[in-house]
């Protein structure tokens, strides 16, 4: 960080400290006169103390600012044009490397191609532009080079000129080399007087040269509206089609710059998968395939590049050198990816190219960029949290008339605008949820954050805390944290991802004691926490506090200490009541109580009590979840007329009118729920009092509904509707009137309706794109009209288990993608999944890609995707792979090709695949993992070995005339990394002992599931197998199976479950080197184990259970010198009470007395009740 960063961070702390010291509150009335005096005596020494730092600070910035004159003085003019010329020259020459990607053979590209080719050469005689917009990085010069340079392009124009408009545009620059192009394809010298030209005359003498010429003109890489402004107007149009071709990565400029309805805009995608892989081999292996021991290491290299052109090629070149026969260098670049990336490693073209975008900045922009690296990879984003920290932290520059919110949505925006931040999930009304940024921007940024000691990360163990940083991120923690905290007074965030280990209020209160002070964002969401340390409430400056998700019960009355706390999310917790003292928080803009239920309880909405006098907390904007527990909290909330969002709940009917008064003085609301006290309590929201809530965008109503009120109907913004047990009669015809709502785009009804039919009308919901039918318990039929919903994309119908049959006129919705149907009648499922293709109904959803079938089991949704006729060319199923929590996948009759492809990266929690009567399926490609299998006839099995790309594989009911079979397929899955195989049955053999043997030598793990003779021999050579768990296996103790396992070199982990049948099972001396977890779980006849001297040296962790004829401890334990912890659970009475009480003179507790944790336990109504000695 240089010396002017560092004094400006001393200033901000030494501010900070004074806020700190001397800005605090102080008791009402007699007593707080006296503190005020008291503190001011004692912070003598601290005045004086600050106003030295002030000093120093002011005399060292001093010095920079003279030292930095001194070296003007002596290199000023000549360095100043040196760096301006450096800095052009580097853009061109970036620009120069871009337009060579071609060498590359640069694939994906034929298509967009073929697109512009038809903007630009259509038939519109006024001159068009054609605007090419995406991040730097993903080929957008290489497109329009190769547009440009096509013949068919060429002789269609007479002038042709390229224009690098960059960063540093000059006006006369640019105007000077476009005349030079194009005098040089007329082969004319310029005239002479056009360098001594000015902006005017440079303009018109353009103008003149091509208003009888029909040209064509690419502006490469523009940056600016002014840009743009100040060259349109050099560029004539006689209506002789002539054409601009730009590409920018503001989209605000290629908006500005096709406002005619004849220009285009087309946007930039990253390269398909497949594509990227294509690029990537042709790079790296100069079109040759990957070899098969590179190909894992690839792929997870590829998957960092987001399909990014230029930073597949710049990867591949940079992996072409390398040895294919060194795997471990290639492992070390794909885990040293972000210090290739952050300038110290050979990524520098890419890195300088995204640089661009990042130096374009202004100062408070770059400030919200970066301290988006405190994020882990991958990470989702919420939009409504990131928004509160930048506000709290400063980022966010104060603007009058306008509130901090609005303004830091726009800082966002403009993020977006300039291909910084994507988009990740964005409701169908408009509203962005998630955001996230591209892995080679995130690893540039976390560079640069930490060069500046902006932010750090801690991964993994650490040994010391950062020093001087200002903003501290903990991701995966684990171990015991370090000491000694006094070098993080600096820190003004912290934030915990995926804290591994319990986050205990004690080890919380030593970190918050000796540190930092000046913290104002303290997120600790999800974390392991019971209560919170007191010492938070001694942070005077704190502005956010997340405590969403943990297991804090209550809020103690100190939270009014917090006087400057902005932001208070505790939703997700049990939290049901807060005290009067959060009233004092007059700055409070944010708070959020209350938890969320799921299908299984009618996404039920709980609250919490809040005191009297919430009124007076007048700067809220957001307000969750208030209980309506009287009349008069209702009223309170009439008060808070900033509220941009309000979720009300425990609503009584007696108080809807005094809620509809108070609605109608919250005219800034954007979003609203009211949620009855009961299901069938009557919401009574029809007065004559109207509340006029002209920018209310989502409305969620719970509770019944004798009509829908009529203010609810004039909702000219409104996009989101969701109706909860309303309970609607169809004489009122009550949904009919919701059509009418011009924004609408998104709308749920749950319980909401109670007619047997369910008509759209035509010319009703015209922006409607997602529907959703819940538990509608009389619905048979639903009818879409003609002209009913144009828009709809999205039609989930769930629970209507009376409905006889498909949505009538479901052909009418031509831009329909997906249809759901969740937990419907078994009849109307058998329907669904068996029609026949020549049936009408067939042909009504034979348009739709995605027709989901879904039933609720145990907690959540599994779903499958069936009889939706998908074309191969579609890849239809691959998109599949996005949907972020699907377990369960079954195609029926789903699937028209041949080929059959699951991308890499898709697919995550996948655990279970069906795959019936997909008639032409022959072929399986790309599949990685396959969860779950049944190997229901010897066909599938000898299908499975096609499949050489696995890695994960689990397959189950394999009888025991197939296990020849399964060996032949696994001989040919040679990349597999697990593998589980369970027999059809308990009893049942898995016959896996013959004369082919599978060489698997990058597997892992092992799950065995099924009676095993004898143990394979091919299983007793996997070198690198470090996981083995079998089970109901019942190997004999005569053949010493287990024994043989004890020479696999690599083994840390053995599983056996009613495994084994002897009475006496020993470890021998010299087996199972690395073994570090055991455990042995209902060997039914085991009675003794012993371990002898040197076996199982490294073990760490030794479970038994459910062996209840043991007669004692296993014999040696004395051996088992890094032994951690032994478990003994649901062991026989008599074992347990001798442990229980054993003599600390006697020779077992002495045999145990090294471990640090023994523990006892006990199966009890489905769960373990441990208990440790």
């Amino acid at each position: 960080m240089g010396q002017a960063g560092s004094s400006a961070y001393d200033t901000v702390d030494v501010l900070d400290d004074f806020a700190f010291r001397f800005a605090r509150g102080h008791a009402d009335g007699f007593i707080g006169r006296v503190g005020k005096i008291y503190n001011s005596i004692m912070n003598l020494k601290a005045r004086h103390q600050i106003s030295l730092e002030i000093k120093d600070i002011k005399a060292r910035v001093v010095e920079i600012s003279a030292r930095h004159q001194r070296y003007q003085s002596l290199y000023g003019t000549q360095e100043i044009g040196s760096s301006s010329s450096n800095v052009a020259n580097a853009d061109y020459d970036i620009r120069d490397q871009a337009l060579l990607i071609e060498e590359a053979k640069l694939v994906g590209i034929d298509q967009p191609k073929k697109e512009l080719i038809s903007e630009v050469l259509d038939d519109n005689s006024h001159l068009k532009v054609v605007s090419v917009v995406g991040m730097g990085g993903l080929g957008k010069t290489t497109l329009v080079k190769k547009v440009y340079d096509d013949a068919v392009v060429k002789k269609q124009f007479q002038s042709h000129a390229w224009i690098t408009v960059s960063q540093n545009f000059q006006f006369n620059v640019i105007i000077k080399d476009l005349i030079q192009q194009l005098y040089e394809e007329i082969r004319q010298p310029v005239p002479p007087q056009v360098e001594s030209m000015n902006r005017v005359r440079l303009s018109q003498f353009v103008r003149d040269f091509l208003k009888e010429r029909r040209y064509i003109l690419v502006l490469d890489d523009v940056w600016s509206l002014d840009a743009w402004e100040a060259i349109k107007y050099v560029l004539p149009d006689y209506n002789i089609a002539s054409r601009v071709v730009l590409t920018t990565r503001i989209t605000d400029v290629a908006s500005a710059s096709c406002l005619a309805s004849h220009d285009f805009i087309h946007k930039m995608s990253p390269l398909s998968y497949e594509d990227s892989w294509t690029l990537f081999c042709n790079r790296t292996f100069q079109s040759n395939g990957c070899p098969s021991n590179l190909e894992e290491v690839c792929r997870k290299i590829l998957k960092k590049c987001e399909g990014l052109p230029l930073g597949i090629v710049t990867m591949g070149g940079v992996l072409a050198l390398k040895d294919k026969d060194k795997i471990d260098e290639w492992e070390m670049i794909f885990r040293g990816f972000g210090s290739e990336v952050d300038g110290s490693g050979k990524l520098d073209r890419i890195r300088k190219i995204l640089l661009f975008s990042y130096s374009d900045l202004p100062h408070h922009l770059k400030n919200c960029l970066l301290y988006l690296s405190i994020y882990p990879e991958d990470y989702p984003i919420d939009v409504q949290d990131i928004l509160g920290k930048w506000i709290a932290l400063g980022f966010i520059e104060e603007e009058e008339g306008m509130i901090a919110t609005d303004i830091a949505m726009r800082y966002l925006k403009e993020l977006i605008n300039r291909s910084l931040i994507q988009v990740k999930k964005m409701w169908a009304d408009g509203k962005l949820v998630n955001c996230g940024l591209h892995d080679f921007l995130r690893e540039i940024i976390v560079s640069k954050s930490k060069e500046q000691s902006f932010t750090a990360i801690i991964t993994g163990y650490c040994t010391r805390w950062p020093d001087k940083v200002r903003h501290l991120a903990i991701h995966n923690f684990t171990g015991n944290p370090p000491q000694g905290f006094s070098s993080l007074k600096c820190l003004r965030s912290v934030e915990t991802f995926g804290y591994e280990d319990s986050l205990t209020t004690s080890l919380l209160s030593k970190f918050l004691c000796g540190g930092p002070k000046f913290l104002k964002v303290l997120n600790l969401a999800s974390a392991e926490l019971d209560s919170i340390p007191k010492e938070v409430f001694k942070l005077f400056q704190l502005e956010y506090l997340d405590l969403s998700g943990t297991r804090v019960k209550i809020i103690p009355k100190s939270i009014g200490q917090l006087q400057n706390l902005e932001f208070l999310n505790l939703f997700g917790t049990t939290i049901t009541e807060l005290p009067v003292e959060i009233l004092k928080l007059s700055k409070l803009r944010t708070l959020r109580v209350g938890r969320a239920g799921d299908y299984s309880n009618n996404f039920a909405l709980w609250g919490f009590k809040s005191p009297d006098g919430i009124g007076k907390l007048t700067s809220l904007e957001s307000l969750s979840c208030i209980e309506a527990n009287s009349g008069k909290v209702v009223r309170e909330i009439g008060k808070l007329v900033q509220l941009r969002q309000l979720s009300i709940t425990k609503l009584r009917r007696e108080d809807g009118k005094e809620l509809v008064y108070s609605l109608s003085r919250l005219t800034n609301l954007r979003g609203l729920h009211i949620g009855s006290i009961k299901e069938e309590e009557t919401l009574d929201l029809q007065h004559s009092v109207s509340p006029r809530l002209g920018f209310l965008i989502r409305l969620s109503l719970n509770g019944h509904l004798e009509r829908v009120p009529e203010w609810v109907i004039s909702l000219q913004s409104l996009g989101t509707l969701i109706l909860q047990n309303s309970e609607l009669s169809e004489d009122e015809n009550a949904i009919d009137c919701l059509g009418h709502l011009p924004n609408l785009a998104a709308l749920s009804l749950g319980r909401a309706y109670e007619g047997e039919a369910l008509c759209f009308k035509a010319g009703t919901f015209p922006k409607l794109q997602m529907l959703g039918l819940g538990q509608l318990k009389r619905l048979k039929w639903v009818r879409v009209e003609e002209e009913s919903m144009p828009n709809l994309q999205q039609f989930v119908i769930v629970g209507c288990k009376l409905m006889e049959g498909l949505p009538l006129g479901l052909h009418n919705l031509t831009e329909l993608k997906v249809l759901g149907l969740l937990d419907m009648s078994d009849e109307l499922i058998h329907e669904v999944q068996n029609l026949d293709k020549q049936s009408e109904d067939y042909q009504t959803i034979s348009h739709i890609p995605q027709v989901g079938i879904g039933r609720w089991i145990n907690g959540e949704w599994k779903e499958e995707f069936g009889d939706s006729c998908l074309r191969e060319e579609e890849n239809a199923i691959g998109s599949l792979g996005q949907l972020p929590n699907l377990i369960q996948l079954t195609l029926h009759r789903a699937y028209e090709g041949e080929i059959l492809c699951f991308k890499v990266g898709g697919f995550r929690k996948l655990w279970q695949l069906q795959l019936v009567q997909l008639k032409r399926l022959k072929w399986l490609t790309s599949l990685e993992t396959l969860r779950i299998i049944e190997a229901n006839s010897g066909k599938i099995v000898r299908e499975i070995g096609k499949l050489i790309q696995l890695r994960q594989l689990s397959i189950t009911k394999l009888r025991r005339e197939d296990g020849k079979e399964l060996l032949y397929s696994l001989s040919r899955l040679t990349n597999l990394r697990e593998l589980i195989i369970c027999s059809i049955k308990e009893e049942e053999t898995l016959d896996l002992q013959h004369s082919v043997s599978p060489r698997l030598g990058f597997l892992t793990s092992l799950w065995l599931t099924g009676r095993l003779e004898r143990v394979p021999e091919w299983v007793i050579s996997l070198q690198s197998l470090r996981t083995l768990a079998l089970y109901n296996s019942g190997l004999s103790e005569d053949e010493n199976a287990i024994d043989c396992l004890g020479h696999l070199p690599n083994l840390a982990d053995l599983s056996l479950l009613r495994a084994y049948e002897g009475e006496t099972l020993c470890f021998k001396a010299g087996g199972f080197r690395k073994l570090q977890e055991l455990r042995l779980v209902q060997l039914k006849r085991l009675k003794w184990v012993r371990v002898e001297e040197e076996s199982i040296s490294s073990l760490q962790r030794f479970l038994i259970a459910g062996c209840k004829l043991m007669e004692g401890l296993p014999l040696g334990l004395q051996n088992l010198t890094e032994l951690k912890g032994l478990g003994l659970g649901d062991m026989s009475d008599e074992l347990i009470h001798e442990v229980q009480n054993l003599d600390k003179q006697s020779e077992d507790y002495q045999t145990i007395s090294h471990i640090p944790q023994v523990c006892i336990g006990h199966w009890i109504n489905g769960e373990w009740k441990e208990e440790f000695l």
